[in-house]
């Protein structure tokens, strides 16, 4: 239980991260780019679009 709390804990960390940044006119992508960095490698889930 203690160690999803500290999970949920980092994960909103980084949402209000990028919130912040891209409210002070921070590019969006530049912030994505950034927030993944911080993510533990296995944990990124990349989006394929279609043709």
């Amino acid at each position: 239980m203690k160690r999803l709390s500290e999970l949920e804990c980092a994960q909103m960390e980084l949402v209000i991260a990028g919130i912040i940044n891209i409210q002070a006119g921070a590019n969006p992508r530049l912030v994505a780019q950034k927030l993944r960095s911080l993510l533990p490698p296995g944990s990124i889930t990349e989006k394929k679009e279609a043709a």
